[in-house]
């Protein structure tokens, strides 16, 4: 029985624009219970509930109340029901089921291929279902239901080249008779579709082999580079690029027609094309159609494939139509006259079917494990599928509403305790279309295995279904393309590749685990939905512009339902990566949101998630309206400060005139490098985009400063509004935002210098006895002068004197630098005490830097490699004409050597705590777990754990070591 969604219970949050170029829902209702606690644990209830209808007995062999056995050993002119009178045939299931449901039992140990394909119309009861399970030793692996064909030729050597092998399979794969349409004959045949050696993928031939092209990653990204080569010149439908091979390992020249390309189009678009023709003087390749991508594709990246001149190394196969041959460059240490070999199918040039339009071409079929066409009441448990080119299990309906004459379709299924591996575009697929929320889909699909599909692992189009506690990963990885790439889910190129797409209002996603998705790991647009306990690492493994979570409404605007009523709640989502790799100059930087709620999301709640090391934004709330955002831990985000559009650990970016109309409370964010940013508000005022309650704001490397400087970087909090920027360190936020927050006093260096190689180069750099030695420029009116401060007690004092413009600047004594030698700046600063410092200017050896010291003393570092050698100073100024004073003391300038700092480590809860300037430890289980520390940590908040700490289930802990919250002294 399948829990229903309890997110009725909300709290009325009204809240206003305060602006009045802003529209603003009169009112916005957000949830605000956590439904999420009453599913706490769910895995283990649904996999005892599986595993005793799988094996109900104690003891012995399983039989879960088998009405119909299938063996290999069986017959199917037997009657079926007994283990002694077992059918041979899994298409005996099709055959035999029926509106009154029935227990079909497959061997446990045994691998049944084929294909169980229901008719249009199999309504079973939900109270007696069709059931598809096992009988057998309960110790010997599920029955697998496999597509693959088992080819069983000799392999020989090719009349390719002498290091590739070749078997002919004709009269091993399918053929049909010919047929004749538009004046043609047409030969319905099999095509190979994925190829495996005892079980093992191979690569379809490629060029350029993975690892050797020109396309990068971000070399903060660690994703394995060269999977594209790179595009240099288009003229129409020719593409040109110098590094295209011409001549393969036969010798011969290549020509590519007929090739497969997949390319990417833009940051969240691989797309698919073929070559009409090739040219080896001109290094180019004619498509058949124009590439869809920005910039007219010059600087983008392409694969060609499914070519036999793309064999080039071990493991790479291609399948010649023609002759029917099958080429193998064999894999290292395989035996190919010992080992298995099979291959998954699809059928080309099938005839359509009758009702079709005449000007139907011939068609292309794919093969599923269980297509369950419009069935209902339909349950599949505990089987192993393997080796499809559509689906494990496919149901898609038309049928949009019920009737008493014709019963809802595609409602009533059950999938559980099942393994899908390299089934094609999908896992499990079921859709509705029409108005999908008409008819409760009552759709179960929790304790399987999803590996290696090329699309998408789950795609549901229907209301009312629990994903639940199911394993994923390796969705649309590059590496198993096929020639059709993500194509054959039923979604657009927009979609491909998200691992659980879920349409259909009332879904509940739970305690799902995935690990490298190709895009988001769940895309949602459901009304009342709940998210939760789901942990997500890797996602947007091999596209971009993406998130671990995602959404967006159908239409992009408002007037959409969206995702009213949805709860987002208590999930982990780790090193969210935004693969940018292809994509051509304008879109090359990763981009990956932990969370990225965009396009008209209205109304929902997004609390106690951990998001952590994203390559850009936390969580991006974009074109947004009502969304309360609490309890979160947003960590070390925003790796890559490219694009900056999307800094933050938290992003909102208001559009189409509508106020964001957040509520963001009790949320800890904590940057952890120089360049991370805390929080930014774009198109729209911060403070009328959201209502800002006792968040925890930590950046131990920004400046304490209000500017809108465009050349100051050390902030950590932004707003954007009219293309005017405001900058903010965390101490001035509340100030005006009116928040009552929480944030540091002590601060980081950014390098750690392990070995100085001189003494201080600055002569009389304590000032102890007067500014002997500095000196201003002749005709400014600026003034340097011993002082006495409160903290540095001697010390130089500037003063501006009204100066404006460039060099109105303290002037070090001169001192000599090698170039390409390494050299800290070390210095403490201070703004007047009766008026705080707003902006300075450090100028060194070829650079400068521009500081935003606190309102306190503040110690400084910088290191830089000199670009010349020769004499040198330090220039200390106002920028451009501001502040009128302030104080030095301490400088120094050093030839060091440096290494960075580690400042972050996300660990699990049971691995060893590293050595690191800041850790978040995650608990990815149901029960609170208790670390062990190896001496005194402090939590951001101060709070000092000395000997253990307890990290909530499902939740995470930031720990910094107690001797790197010490602010240094003078």
């Amino acid at each position: 029985m399948l829990r229903s969604i309890l997110i009725s219970t909300l709290l009325l949050i009204s809240v206003s624009s305060g602006c009045t170029d802003k529209k603003s829902p009169v009112k916005v209702d957000i949830p605000e219970d956590d439904p999420s606690l009453q599913y706490k644990g769910i895995c283990a209830e649904r996999a005892s509930e599986s595993g005793s209808l799988i094996c109900p007995q104690s003891s012995g062999d399983c039989d879960p109340g088998c009405d119909y056995y299938i063996s290999n050993s069986g017959n199917d002119s037997n009657s079926g029901t007994s283990p002694e009178a077992a059918w041979k045939s899994i298409s005996m299931i099709s055959q035999n089921a029926s509106s009154g449901g029935g227990t079909f039992c497959l061997a446990r140990g045994e691998t049944f291929r084929g294909e169980i394909t229901f008719g249009d119309f199999v309504y079973a009861d939900s109270s007696n279902p069709v059931v598809i399970t096992s009988w057998g030793d309960r110790n010997a692996q599920p029955p697998i239901v496999a597509g693959s064909k088992v080819l069983s030729g000799t392999w020989q050597v090719s009349d390719f080249s002498p290091q590739v092998m070749m078997m002919d399979v004709s009269g091993i794969l399918w053929e049909d008779l010919p047929y004749e349409r538009f004046g043609t004959t047409w030969t319905p045949h099999d095509m190979v579709f994925q190829l495996f050696i005892d079980g093992e993928i191979q690569t379809l031939a490629r060029f350029p082999d993975t690892g050797d092209g020109e396309s990068v990653m971000d070399e903060d990204v660690p994703l394995t580079a060269g999977h594209y080569s790179v595009i240099d010149q288009v003229n129409g439908r020719t593409y040109t690029d110098l590094a295209l091979e011409t001549s393969d390992i036969s010798g011969g020249e290549v020509d590519w027609s007929g090739a497969g390309i997949v390319y990417r189009s833009i940051r969240w678009i691989i797309m698919r094309n073929e070559v009409e023709s090739s040219s080896v003087s001109a290094h180019s390749f004619t498509a058949t159609s124009n590439l869809e991508c920005a910039d007219n594709c010059e600087g983008f990246g392409y694969m060609l494939i499914d070519h036999i001149s793309a064999i080039s190394t071990p493991g790479e196969w291609f399948y010649d139509e023609e002759s029917k041959h099958l080429y193998l460059y064999p894999p290292v240490g395989i035996n190919l006259a010992e080992a298995e070999v099979e291959v998954s199918v699809y059928r080309k040039h099938m005839e359509p079917p009758a009702w079709a339009s005449s000007s139907a071409q011939p068609e292309l079929e794919r093969s599923y494990g269980i297509a369950l066409r419009q069935g209902s009441g339909i349950e599949v448990r505990g089987i192993n599928f393997k080796h499809y080119s559509g689906a494990a299990v496919s149901g898609v309906s038309t049928i949009s509403d019920a009737s008493a004459d014709d019963p809802a379709s595609s409602t009533n299924i059950k999938i559980e305790s099942c393994r899908m591996e390299f089934t094609g575009p999908a896992g499990v697929n079921i859709t509705k279309w029409g108005d999908i929320n008409a008819v409760p889909g009552n759709i179960l699909i929790s304790g399987n295995t999803f590996i290696g599909q090329s699309s998408q692992a789950i795609y549901l189009q229907v209301p009312d279904a629990e994903i639940s506690c199911n394993t994923i990963s390796d969705v649309g990885n590059l590496e198993h393309y096929s020639r059709f790439g993500m194509e054959g889910s039923g979604l657009t190129v927009h979609d491909q590749g998200k691992s659980i797409m879920s349409t259909g209002n009332n879904h509940l996603i739970l305690y799902n685990r995935f690990e490298r998705t190709s895009s988001a790991a769940i895309s949602f647009r459901n009304k009342n939905t709940l998210i939760a306990y789901n942990f997500i690492r890797n996602a947007c493994y091999t596209k971009a512009d993406c998130g671990g979570i995602e959404t967006y409404t159908w239409n992009d605007g408002f007037s959409s339902e969206s995702i009213q009523g949805s709860v987002i709640s208590r999930n982990i989502i780790l090193h969210t990566l935004g693969g940018s790799e292809g994509c051509g100059n304008n879109c090359a930087g990763p981009l990956g949101q932990g969370m990225f709620l965009d396009y008209g999301a209205q109304n929902y709640a997004v609390r106690k998630n951990v998001v952590a090391d994203s390559t850009t934004a936390g969580l991006l709330l974009q074109r947004n309206s009502g969304v309360l955002v609490r309890d979160n831990i947003l960590y070390a985000n925003n790796r890559v400060n490219n694009p900056g559009w999307l800094m933050g650990q938290l992003m909102i970016i208001s559009a189409d005139g509508v106020s964001t109309s957040a509520v963001i409370e009790n949320n800890t964010m904590f940057a952890a490098q120089p360049h991370h940013k805390i929080l930014g508000v774009r198109n729209e005022k911060a403070t009328t985009a959201a209502e800002y309650n006792g968040n925890g704001y930590y950046h131990p490397f920004a400046f304490d400063c209000e500017t809108d400087n465009h050349y100051w970087n050390d902030f950590s909090t932004f707003e954007v509004e009219n293309t005017e920027m405001k900058k903010f360190h965390t101490t001035k936020w509340p100030q005006y935002t009116g928040e009552t927050m929480d944030s540091l006093d002590w601060y980081w260096h950014r390098q750690e210098i392990t070995q100085y190689l001189s003494e201080n180069l600055i002569h009389n750099g304590t000032f102890d006895t007067g500014t002997d030695g500095w000196s201003v420029n002749s005709w400014s009116d600026v003034t340097i002068s011993s002082a006495e401060h409160s903290v540095f007690g001697p010390c130089l004092q500037f003063n501006r004197n009204g100066s404006e413009g460039g060099g109105i600047d303290a002037i070090s004594p001169a001192f000599n630098l090698e170039v390409g030698k390494t050299y800290e700046v070390r210095f403490w600063i201070a703004p007047d005490e009766s008026s705080p410092l707003t902006a300075a200017i450090l100028r060194y050896d070829g650079g400068r830097e521009f500081l935003i010291p606190s309102g306190e003393a503040r110690e400084v570092t910088l290191v830089f490699k000199a670009e010349t050698s020769g004499e040198s100073t330090l220039l200390f100024g106002a920028y451009p004409f501001y502040p009128d004073t302030f104080y030095i003391d301490s400088v120094s300038i050093r030839e060091v050597v440096v290494s960075d700092f580690k400042n972050s480590a996300i660990i699990r809860f049971s691995e060893e705590i590293p050595d690191t300037r800041s850790v978040l430890i995650y608990n990815d289980t149901d029960n609170d777990e208790v670390v062990t520390l190896p001496g005194p940590f402090a939590e951001p908040d101060g709070e000092i754990h000395t000997q253990n700490i307890t990290v909530p289930s499902f939740g995470a802990v930031i720990i910094i070591p107690e001797q790197q919250t010490i602010r240094p002294v003078h």
